[in-house]
This record gives structure tokens, C-alpha cells and sequence, in this order.
């Protein structure tokens, strides 16, 4: 459960009896397993606090607290307080989670409940997350007077970092009182508030770092009269203030606001900047820290950070980036997915908002860059966008200082994976076109980060940082379901007993009713599963009731995973434990939701029509009724995949993030690509998937990823992964022994790192496939010294050289580029647009054809449907070209389908026709409805064929058209025509994106952030 960092600090502790320090890491995970599995066998998820086993840890962990806690008062063994304070706080937490025993503890002049306890040791251990979690849950009565409720008020917003609310805290001196302990309990208490706002300040770089009022209130605690020998002690204020004193020297020495200001940054800008960053996220880890002195935000040093799922790279990104910008200096922020573009937009928002700059989203289209673009600081976009920027405008790259790659491993694959390869073309464009800009790869899946950062470096000639540190905020234990061995015989035989004696071709519902077993998990103790030691494991029970397996229609046992998936899910989000559920397809994701609605009746209330009213309304609007919405169901349980609208996307995560909302969100792996959700238990729904022909094992490091959800900093510090196998996994009387260690081997034992990057680029230098020659030039650009020159920059040619074979690559290379022999009746600009945008080239050359001198008389009278109508004239004549408008032929399979009967299977006229006017009615602002009730689909419930189409088909149609106006704008160049397009023309792709008919229209839904059909109806009323 621990990363290797946090075991070595735990052991580090001085001797506590009955334990052995090398051990403990196990000790304590073993007793969390226990806790994971008990919790789920009881209604309302508390434990009875005497179960044997239970009474036994609940001893363990009493004594090793307060062991440790007496160490750190006697201020014996400084070396290891970070360790003491750290184990002693997760004991405290771990009783919490045996029972709540802090409900019935109060804070007086004698006694500390264990919560605040808790709290202010986790930062004394630096570790600010778990102390922030800690204090987001204290319980304090509501008859506690108001000082009690300030000085837990005041420190929850200290160490969750919210100074801002911490400085408007009111303090009232008390008034005199006749009781005059009560008197002096208030006095002492309000010093204490008095102190942590203080200190607050310091932290904000406004006052000089104090902690005078927790040394006052040590000081007033004891009372000793040294003539009759009396000393007598306020214990609670005594410990309290020794806790802060300790605490202070721990969070100033991790405060943002004293990071030195980087290389090529001016001090006063720096500082000013990091006051800012101060009121939201005051505090920075020890993993920060170390990265910060290896000089990361020093203008002219690239990073490869490598660090753990969770473990704070958005906070390098954000410190980072605010050095190129105070540096004078843009940014180009790349993600792989729109649904993290959102998320990361929403986080740099903030950023620039507090630094006064600008950032500028752009989408995955071709279209014009407006002029005041060129002056944003920050540009957020995917791989593809920067690629196609770099075709048409790579003048807008002018001053770019920093390059950002979210999610780095993209780059990753083979030459026929189309995102690997653009993707890796973009980086050696990056590094040849702006060779004095810092890149910043971040990825916590990349194994050989080394050589990564060694190629950066060999091709920018300056530093590039490798940050590998293991360590990370959140302690995650991992998991396989598993049955008894001897069980699942009992089933199969049960089942071919069936078989001999049923007639009936498929097996009976009696017999599935038959088919029931319990469940149990399989826990590594370790944070690596590999050795076979029977003590690094831990088998438990996982529901405390037996589910139902089922018989395949070959009389097979089937794992039946994604109902055992909802059963064990909807035990824990019965206690209220956030719970992610990974499908392997959308389908899935919609029948395990259903599921867990039915187990989970009455569950939750209509939060979605209370929180997010307007943008459910609009929803409606886009869909053609509420009805269509998968929100609609989503009762106890939502979902989140590839068919939902980016909007219904968003609020399905805010519905699961809110205290209030589903404690279940049922997703596809698309939603493990860095969001951030707060999950107590992640559970994965198979192991393998259908590839079309058969089942594929899914890869170690998408299912890693995706495990890597469970636990947030600051919310769910302890988060558990369960993967639930597709084929039945058993496990024999010996635990190391039975068939889920093959699921170990295959899986849990490649750790986090488990992905070397391979560079797409290199299979154009394998002798044994055939690339032709002209790809290979076109690449990049059609000349040969700049060919060479960025094929000498890839990823492979570094590691050609590393390994001493320069010479070789070299000498490949320079005969691939020997062999090619200019077209010259090919124009060279339709080979690199081609080459740049993966368009067909006879397609563009059709479009090229298309453009005669009527069209560009008439540019002026032109708008979107007039240019729509004229791509409508130019495919019904090439019919032959119409699958070269789509990027894939499964997205033109899916296209004909939309508008052909079952037995066409190739364009014909009236498809094309019908098919242009779906695109009409979608830009014209008409519903999904109506969409889907144009096609020759039969209609889903869930409209499925016209979210596929304004989803998967939609982007291709405005890619391509993009490139139609790319090609307007070289033959207007070429005759040497005025190129001036009316502005509804260059902004022609995005407006058959985003559905709208005019520029106009483009910026207000752009600006207001209104949906399509949405933006159709405000437009109208605006006129009217």
C-alpha cells in the first residue's frame, strides 16, 4: 500500500514493544485490508469495535501511538520525527476508521481528541494532504462554546491551505467570568487562534514568520511554585502549543512563498507572484521541494517528471509556468483528450486570472487564428491542434518559451498509430522550430525517463531534469477478486450435471440462481507484488455474502464481471464510500449503472435539477428532451464515456464529487486520463476486451492508470483498487498459490512505470515494413536537408547513437533519401498539406479543381451553408472520394450508415445529399432528435446514432473542411488573388464543429459558453 519513500520513513521510527520496524509497513496495511473488508459487511459501514480481530488491532495501534507521541513530547530522537509523527497519526486513523471513537471526545484543558490530534501530527510528518483530510472531517459539538469552534475552524483553514478565509477570522477577546478556569480555558484558547492567524500571515509574505503566541501560551500552561515544590500543568494548551510550535517549523519550511526566485526571472516579479500563489496553495510537498532545488523553474531547464499518479505535477506545471510568463515568455500547454483540456483549463484559468494574463483554448479543427491570439500567454490545445497550427501559422509560435505535455506517453506506438505518430512529429517540429524553449513531459507511466530526458537534452543542448521521486501523497492498497479454487470446481460441475440432463440449448435461469459463490480479495501488503512470500499477502472476504456467477451460452463459468462489479460497488457506496467502476466499453458502463439503481432504490435525491439546472436545461435543448439524457436515470449511480456530450460529461463528474451526489460513477478508460475524482475504491470490470475478433488483453499500464484513481490528496488519502478479472480467478488453501497469479505477473507486478516509449518514427528505418519514401520526406517537409536535420532530432536517432549506432542510422536514413525522386508534376504545396493534415490527396486536389473563377468572384456573398452546398456539388461528382472525407474508415463505415439502407455499403448520390444534410441540421442548431430522426438508423433511446455523429463524424467533417478553405487560400496565393476571406469563411471549420452558421455566433457561444441549440435559440431571441 505504501510507496517505497513512506515505507523507508516508516521504518525509521525508534523501537516500540511488539513491533518490529522492518515489518510495520505491512502491519499497518494488513489491518487497513481488514478494514476495507470488514466495512462493506455492515449496513452503515461502522465496524463493531469488539470483533476479536479489531480488539486486537485497536490495542496494537493504541499502544504505538502513544508510544511514539510520548517520544516526540520528551523531544528525544529529532532525527526521526517526521517518522514518529507520520506512524503515530496513521494509528489515530486507523482507529478512526475501526470505529468513530472521536464522537465522543472533547477538547478541554485536560484532553485532545484524537482528530485534531491527528491532524497537526500529519503536518509535523509533512504531510499536509492526510492532515488536510483530517481536519475537513472533525467533528466538533454544537454546543461547543465559540473559541473551541475557532480554534478548529482556524486550523482546518490553515492546514487546507485557505488563508484568505483564515485572515477575515474574527477574534473577540472573552469576557469576564466568574468561573475562572472556564475564563482562563477561553483566554488560553483565543492566544492559540491568535497565533495560527499570525502565523498565517507570515505565510503570505506580509509579516516576518512569529510563532510568539504558542510559545506564551507553553509558557502561561505551567504553573510552578518552586518555595512549596507545586508544578502543575494545563495539558491540552501544553501539547497543543508544543503541536503548533512544531508544526509552524514544518509548514515554513515547505511555504511556497519561499522558493527562490528562478534564473531569467526578476526577484520583485517572483515575489509578488508566489504572494498570490500563497492564498490558494500556500504549502508545497517534499517532492516539490526536491524538484525545485534541481532548478526545474530556472528559465533554460526542461523536465521529464516521471512522478506517481496524484503525486503534485500540476503544482510543478502551475510554479513552472509562472516562471516562463514572468519571464516575458508564452506557453503551449498540449493534452491528449478534450475532456482534460477542460480540466486543465479550468486550473490555469485561475492561474492567470491571480497573474493578470490571457489563455487561449483552441480546438482540434483547421481554422483562422484571430489576431488578438497572438498575444496569449498561454495556448491549451491537443497534439493534433499545435500540428495544424505549425502547418498554417507558425508564425503564432513566435516568443513560445515553454512547452507542456500532459499525459507524455501519448507518444508512444507504432508508425500505423496515427495520435503516436502526430504526436512525436510534433515534438521534433517543437524542438527544431523553437530549440530555446523548456519543455516540461509529464507522465507517470513512462519507465525509461532517463533516456527521455537525455534526448532533450542532447537536442536543445541545455539541462533536462529527470524527476522519478516514488513517492506520493495518497496510500493506495491494490487488489484481485478471487474465489476459492475448490468452490468454482463445485459450480462447473454443477453446471455440466445441468447440461447432461437439460434439453435445452441454453442454460436454464434454475441453474443461474445455482451458479452463487463469495467473493474474496487478494491484497498485496507490499507496494510491488513481486515475490510469492505468503506474508506480504492478505486474503479477506470482500461482501461477506456470496454473488452470482453465471453459465455462458457454451455452458461455460463465466466472471460475469461487470454484475459482480455493481454488487460489490453498491456495498460500499451504502457507507458512503466514493467508488469508481471501470468498463471496458460504454455499453457496459450504461447496464452496471442500471444495475446499481436497482440495488440501490431511493438512495439519492434530484440533485442534478438542484445544482446544475441551467446546464441540464440546456442538455434538454441539444437533445430534443430530458428524456435522452443518460443523466436521465442516473439515480443512485452515473456514468461518464465517449457517448456522453462534453456537458453531460462535466456534470457527471460534479454529481459524483458532491457530498450529496452518487457515491458511484461507472465510467470507460477514457476518464483515467488525469482527472482528478475523489474515489475511496476503484474496481475494475475486466481485464480484457473485445478487439472485434477476439478477447485482448488489455495493456498493464491502462489498467495501472486507471487503479491509479483510487485516493486524492486532501480528500481520500487511502484509496483501494480492486481489479476484477474477465476470466475467473481462484486461489488454493496456500494464497501464493492458484491461477490469479497469473493476473499478478501479467499485471499488478509491472508497478506504475510500466512503459518504455518507443518512437512511432523508428518503423520508418525497419527494413521489414514497407513505408513508401515519399511518406517518409512529406513527414516532415518536402526538402531533404530538413528531413535530415529532424529525423536526426527524433527520439530514435538518440538512441541509436547511446547505443554507438550513429553511423547506421545515418546511412539508413541518407539512402531512404537517396531513393526519393521528385514528382514534378505534383505541386509541392499539396504534398505537404497533404502530408500535414492526412488528407487525401486527391481529395485536396478535387477541392483545388473545384475553385474556379465564379467561386472566387462570389467569395464575398459566401457564407457557411453556401460553402456546405458547394462540398455537397464536389463529392456527388467524386462519390469515389467521399469515404477521403473521414479519418478513418470506420468513422466512413459509420457515415454511410447514418444515410444508406442496410444493403448499400457504397456512397451513392442520394447518401451523399442526405448526408450533407445532417451536417446542415446540425449547424442550423436542429436537436439530436431530429438528427437521429433524419438517419436510417432505428432510433435509440439514447439517440446514439446522432451523438456518434455529432461526436466521431462532426470533427472529421470540420477537419476536412478546414482543409478545403487551406486549399482555397493556396489558390488564391498561386493566381496571386486577393486572400483577404470574408471572416465567416476562414472561421469555416469551426463553425461546422461548434454548429453554428456565422463568426458572430461562433464568439457568443464561444464567449457565453452556451451549447449549440442553445446558442440558436439565444441568437433568435436577441433578433426578435
Amino acid at each position: 500500500m505504501y510507496n517505497f519513500v513512506t515505507e523507508e520513513l516508516i521504518k525509521k521510527i525508534p523501537h516500540v514493544e511488539g513491533f518490529t520496524e522492518e515489518l510495520l509497513p505491512v502491519t499497518l496495511t494488513k489491518i487497513y485490508a481488514q478494514i476495507i473488508s470488514l466495512s462493506a459487511k455492515y449496513e452503515d459501514g461502522e465496524i463493531p469495535f469488539d470483533l476479536k480481530v479489531l480488539q486486537s488491532d485497536g490495542k496494537k495501534l493504541n499502544i504505538l501511538s502513544n508510544t511514539l507521541e510520548l517520544y516526540l513530547f520528551a523531544n528525544s530522537q529529532t532525527d526521526k520525527r517526521k517518522s514518529m509523527a507520520f506512524v503515530a497519526a496513521t494509528a489515530r486513523k486507523l482507529l478512526f476508521k475501526i470505529k468513530e471513537v472521536h464522537e465522543d471526545e472533547v477538547l478541554d484543558l485536560n484532553y485532545i481528541p484524537s482528530d485534531l490530534y491527528a491532524s497537526l501530527l500529519y503536518v509535523i510528518s509533512g504531510n499536509f494532504a492526510d492532515a488536510q483530510e483530517v481536519a475537513e472531517g472533525f467533528c466538533v459539538r454544537r454546543e461547543a462554546d465559540q473559541y473551541v469552534k475557532k480554534l478548529y475552524n482556524s486550523i482546518k483553514l490553515l492546514v487546507s491551505g485557505n488563508l484568505h478565509e483564515l485572515q477575515s477570522l474574527t477574534i473577540n477577546e472573552p469576557k469576564e467570568y466568574n468561573d475562572l478556569q472556564q475564563y482562563t480555558e477561553w483566554l488560553l484558547w483565543k492566544e492559540l487562534v491568535t497565533g495560527i492567524k499570525q502565523f498565517s500571515i507570515s505565510l503570505l509574505g506580509k509579516k516576518a514568520y512569529t510563532i510568539n503566541s504558542f510559545l506564551k501560551v507553553r509558557e502561561l500552561s505551567v504553573y510552578e511554585d518552586k518555595l512549596i515544590a507545586l508544578r502543575d500543568v494545563y495539558v491540552a494548551p501544553y501539547i497543543l502549543s508544543t503541536l503548533f510550535i512544531l508544526s509552524c517549523e514544518e509548514m515554513w519550511s515547505h511555504a511556497v512563498i519561499n522558493v527562490s526566485t528562478p534564473i531569467g526571472v526578476k526577484k520583485k516579479s517572483w515575489q509578488e507572484a508566489l504572494k498570490k500563489q500563497a492564498v490558494v496553495r500556500p504549502f508545497l510537498w517534499e517532492n516539490h521541494l526536491d524538484a525545485i532545488s534541481k532548478g526545474i523553474l530556472n528559465v533554460g531547464v526542461s523536465s521529464m517528471i516521471t512522478y506517481p499518479t496524484g503525486a503534485g505535477k500540476t503544482t510543478l506545471s502551475e510554479l513552472k509556468i509562472a516562471s516562463c510568463l514572468l519571464a516575458d515568455k508564452r506557453v503551449i500547454y498540449l493534452v491528449p483528450t478534450h475532456a482534460l483540456e477542460n480540466q486543465v483549463n479550468n486550473s490555469l484559468n485561475k492561474l492567470t486570472e491571480r497573474m493578470n494574463m490571457s489563455i487561449r483554448n483552441r480546438d482540434a479543427e483547421f481554422s483562422w487564428f484571430e489576431e488578438e491570439e497572438e498575444d496569449s500567454t498561454i495556448m491549451v490545445m491537443t497534439p493534433e491542434r499545435c500540428l495544424a497550427l505549425l502547418c498554417l501559422n507558425p508564425e503564432k509560435l513566435n516568443n513560445v518559451g515553454l512547452v507542456v505535455f500532459d499525459e507524455f506517453h501519448l507518444v508512444n506506438g507504432n508508425f500505423d498509430d496515427k495520435r503516436a505518430n502526430d504526436a512525436m512529429t510534433l515534438v521534433v517540429e517543437l524542438l527544431d522550430i523553437i530549440p530555446k524553449a523548456d519543455y516540461f513531459f509529464v507522465s507517470a507511466m513512462v519507465r525509461n525517463g532517463a533516456d527521455v530526458a537525455g534526448w532533450i537534452k542532447s537536442v536543445t543542448g541545455r539541462e533536462c531534469v529527470l524527476l522519478d521521486n516514488p513517492w506520493k501523497p495518497t496510500c493506495q492498497l491494490q487488489g484481485c477478486l478471487v474465489y476459492n479454487e475448490e468452490e468454482i470446481n463445485r459450480l462447473r460441475k454443477i453446471i455440466t450435471v445441468s447440461k447432461s440432463k437439460n434439453k435445452s440449448k441454453n442454460p436454464t435461469v434454475a441453474l443461474q440462481r445455482m451458479l452463487k459463490v463469495n467473493p474474496h480479495c487478494i491484497f498485496s501488503l507490499k507496494s510491488t507484488w513481486d515475490d510469492v512470500n505468503k506474508a506480504n499477502y492478505c486474503l479477506v472476504e470482500l461482501t461477506g455474502r456470496d454473488i452470482h456467477l453465471k453459465a455462458n451460452s457454451e455452458w461455460k463459468l463465466s466472471a460475469n464481471y461487470n454484475y459482480v462489479a455493481a454488487e460489490v460497488a453498491s456495498r460500499y457506496a451504502a457507507i458512503h464510500y466514493k467508488t469508481i467502476i471501470f468498463a471496458t466499453k460504454p455499453v457496459d458502463a450504461n447496464s452496471i449503472r442500471n444495475h446499481i439503481n436497482e440495488l440501490l432504490k431511493g438512495k439519492n435525491v434530484d440533485w442534478i435539477k438542484r445544482y446544475e439546472s441551467e446546464k441540464y436545461n440546456a442538455i434538454t435543448m441539444e437533445l430534443g428532451g430530458e428524456k435522452y439524457s443518460y443523466l436521465f436515470e442516473s439515480n443512485s449511480a452515473t456514468v461518464h464515456h465517449g457517448n456522453l456530450l462534453p456537458e453531460e460529461r462535466i456534470i457527471s463528474e460534479h454529481y459524483f464529487k458532491s457530498k450529496d451526489g452518487v457515491n458511484v460513477l461507472v465510467a470507460t478508460p477514457t476518464l483515467a486520463q488525469g482527472i482528478n475524482l475523489p474515489a475511496d475504491i476503484v474496481l475494475i470490470a475486466g481485464d480484457k476486451r473485445f478487439d472485434g475478433n477476439s478477447m485482448e488483453q488489455i495493456k498493464a499500464h491502462e489498467i495501472l492508470n486507471a487503479a491509479g484513481r483510487a485516493g486524492r490528496a486532501g480528500f481520500r488519502s487511502h484509496g483501494t483498487a480492486i481489479l476484477i478479472p474477465s476470466i475467473i480467478a481462484t486461489y488454493l488453501d496456500n494464497v501464493v498459490k492458484g491461477n490469479w497469479m497469473t493476473v499478478r505477473d501479467e499485471i499488478f507486478s509491472k508497478g506504475d512505470r510500466c512503459l518504455d516509449i518507443k518512437d512511432p518514427l523508428a518503423d520508418y528505418f525497419n527494413a521489414e515494413i514497407n513505408v513508401d519514401s515519399d511518406l517518409i520526406l512529406n513527414h516532415f517537409k518536402s526538402d531533404v536537408a530538413d528531413v535530415k536535420r529532424k529525423y536526426g532530432k527524433t527520439f530514435y536517432a538518440y538512441q541509436m547513437s547511446v547505443k554507438g549506432r550513429a553511423t547506421e542510422f545515418n546511412t539508413h536514413l541518407d539512402a531512404m533519401v537517396g531513393n526519393w525522386v521528385e514528382n514534378v508534376e505534383q505541386p509541392k504545396w499539396l504534398s505537404v498539406l497533404s502530408a500535414k493534415t492526412s488528407v487525401d490527396q486527391d481529395l485536396l486536389m478535387v477541392f483545388y479543381e473545384s475553385i474556379n473563377v465564379p467561386f472566387i468572384a462570389n467569395l464575398d456573398s459566401q457564407n457557411v451553408l453556401y460553402i456546405l452546398g458547394h462540398l455537397l456539388s464536389v463529392m456527388k461528382e467524386n462519390m469515389e472520394l467521399m469515404d477521403k472525407f473521414f479519418s478513418s474508415s470506420i468513422n466512413a463505415e459509420n457515415a454511410r450508415k447514418f444515410v444508406l439502407s442496410k444493403d448499400i455499403n457504397i456512397w451513392t448520390e442520394s447518401g451523399i445529399k442526405k448526408f450533407f444534410t445532417l451536417v446542415e441540421m446540425y449547424v442550423k442548431g436542429l436537436s439530436l432528435l431530429e438528427i437521429e430522426q433524419t438517419m436510417e438508423c432505428k432510433q435509440d433511446k439514447k439517440l446514439l446514432h446522432a451523438r456518434q455523429f455529432v461526436l466521431k463524424i462532426i470533427p472529421d467533417v470540420s477537419y476536412t473542411c478546414g482543409a478545403f478553405v487551406q486549399v482555397l487560400i493556396e489558390k488564391l496565393n498561386l493566381h496571386e488573388e486577393n486572400s483577404d476571406l470574408p471572416t465567416d469563411i476562414k472561421v469555416f471549420a469551426s463553425c461546422i464543429k461548434e454548429g453554428v452558421l456565422t463568426y458572430e455566433m461562433l464568439k457568443e457561444k464561444y464567449n457565453k459558453k452556451y451549447m449549440r441549440v442553445e446558442c440558436h435559440y439565444k441568437c433568435r431571441k436577441t433578433k426578435t
